[in-house]
């Protein structure tokens, strides 16, 4: 019952995330129908539904992070940053950090952000520097409110507070370190007797070698629905339709890139927090963290990639607006179309684990 009811708690918290993800897909757009569009979807996908019904602190950090999306897409927009919606950016940053470090490329951009909306107020009003001084103190103050007393416990027994995953002193250390290159066919080499690590080349290598069967698992697969300890598959068939879906959606985000200059700015930052996310997942947690050292990747999921994944969706629903010429019809058609394959998903799991075929 305990179980269950930690199960409960984290189903809730995930269905709080969709209402960011509302908030911040009509932040970007204006309009009610792509929040509706984009959190239903969030709420109806497979891998998503599945994660948040279990028992971790993923349900936190996805949530967390949608919040932090909806208020770097308010404040992206906004002319005057005033110290409350700091506060509030914050606060949300410093829980998101408290959850798992692996969104540190969230919280580095919403401090970026603050900098950005009150470094050109301070040039050209210098007079009024109270003000702008208040407002990075709100900032400060939220977050350090909620992740503080984290980062003191993280002193005191442990000696660092570290940068997401990567420690200063460690960074450090790895800057001046001369590392090894591993073989021509990314195969790594021995770590040398000197303990000087794997170098990011011979990371890159490993990864070129596991080819484009790694990336379809990863960036598809296991993002979009691997159950259970990733023993438990969609029908290929399935992975097909995802695959043929999300090239469509990307070739017509590119098109409506091209042939729309007036809404250009959408994808400024989606795109850009995307980028950072892979970014940081790939060099700062699967290299540095682990395959520096052991030789070996950390093993990275889908799943990993799900505290942007409100941008994922809202850039998949725009390709598909744009290509069916910005019917209304596409606004409601993807999300009954993450209700077929939630369903599909539901049917697969109450068959591999309770014996239940639906039909």
């Amino acid at each position: 019952s305990r179980l269950f009811a930690v199960r409960c708690v984290s189903a809730l918290v995930g269905a709080a995330s969709c209402a960011f993800a509302y908030l911040f897909a009509y932040e970007l757009r204006r309009q009610r129908q792509w929040g509706w569009a984009v959190g239903y979807s969030m709420a109806l996908m497979p891998m998503y539904v599945f994660i948040t019904a279990t028992a971790n602190n993923d349900a936190a950090m996805d949530c967390a992070a949608a919040a932090v999306l909806w208020l770097l897409a308010r404040a992206q927009k906004r002319r005057v940053f005033a110290w409350r919606d700091a506060l509030a950016l914050g606060a949300a940053s410093g829980l998101t950090y408290l959850s798992k470090p692996t969104v540190f490329p969230l919280v580095a951009a919403a401090v970026m952000m603050v900098a950005y909306k009150l470094l050109p107020q301070m040039w050209a009003a210098l007079p009024p520097l109270r003000q702008k001084l208040q407002t990075v103190a709100a900032y400060c103050a939220g977050a350090g409110a909620t992740y503080g007393p984290w980062a003191l416990f993280k002193l005191r027994y442990y000696g660092t507070i570290g940068v997401g995953a990567i420690s200063v002193p460690h960074l450090v250390q790895w800057v001046w370190n001369i590392s090894p290159v591993g073989a021509a066919d990314g195969t790594p080499t021995p770590v040398l007797a000197s303990g000087a690590p794997y170098s990011l080349l011979t990371y890159l290598r490993h990864v070129q070698y596991l080819g484009a069967d790694y990336f379809h698992w990863l960036l598809l697969r296991s993002f979009w629905g691997i159950f259970g300890w990733l023993d438990v598959s969609f029908d290929p068939r399935i992975y097909t339709a995802i695959t043929i879906f999300c090239y469509i959606g990307i070739a017509g985000c590119v098109l409506h890139f091209v042939f729309r200059p007036r809404w250009r700015f959408i994808y400024v930052l989606p795109v850009l927090l995307i980028a950072a996310q892979t970014l940081f997942l790939f060099i700062g947690a699967d290299y540095y963290r682990v395959f520096r050292q052991t030789g070996e990747p950390l093993g990275l999921q889908g799943r990993y990639f799900f505290p942007v994944l409100p941008c994922v969706l809202f850039l998949l629903i725009t390709g598909w607006h744009y290509l069916l010429r910005e019917h209304p019809f596409a606004l409601r058609a993807i999300p009954f179309a993450m209700l077929v394959l939630q369903l599909l998903g539901l049917g697969t799991i109450l068959a591999a684990y309770y014996g239940i075929r639906l039909g």
